[in-house]
């Protein structure tokens, strides 16, 4: 059988029925945004590490038809890699790779195309500096001088800069 409260701790059931009928929603509002922002936070963090891995996939393809010197599946990846997955630094990487494939085999057009993808669509300023050194020149070997040297004055991490000059 429940006992009796005495006074003092009606009183404070009281303040505290009291507390909670003013400020209990908010409360309870803020507890679950707080607990939603961090769900969030982890199915973003889930959702990038799962796209990571699955780009990792076929980048494991790039370095394999690189090695193997077959240029078909290299550009399928390269492809598959850009559209599933490019926003991923795997896909600048494939890209540059697969430039450097197509200028040794004197398809400059198609190297110049790779470049200016991973300068435009890049998620690294890195790649992006390497893939600006490399379609100045590309263009440079054209003769396009004037649009090699816009290429290299846009703004390049420090690490690139000497280079660009040069």
């Amino acid at each position: 059988m429940a006992k009796a409260l005495d006074l003092e701790e009606q009183e404070q059931l009281d303040q505290f029925k009291h507390f909670w009928s003013r400020w209990g929603n908010l409360i309870t509002g803020l507890i679950t945004v707080v607990l939603l922002i961090y769900a969030s936070w982890n199915g973003w963090n889930y959702w990038q590490r799962q796209q990571a891995s699955q780009a990792t996939v076929l980048f494991d393809t790039v370095e394999r038809a690189q090695r193997s010197a077959d240029l078909a599946l290299m550009e399928r990846a390269v492809s598959d890699i850009k559209d599933k997955f490019g926003s991923t630094v795997y896909a600048s990487q494939s890209g540059l790779l697969l430039a450097q494939m197509l200028h040794e085999k004197d398809r400059a057009d198609d190297a110049q195309t790779q470049l200016q993808w991973v300068v435009e669509h890049g998620s690294d300023a890195g790649y992006q500096a390497v893939a600006r050194l490399r379609l100045s020149a590309i263009l440079m070997d054209k003769k396009q001088n004037e649009a090699a040297r816009q290429l290299l004055t846009a703004k390049m991490p420090n690490a690139y800069q000497a280079l660009a000059q040069d």
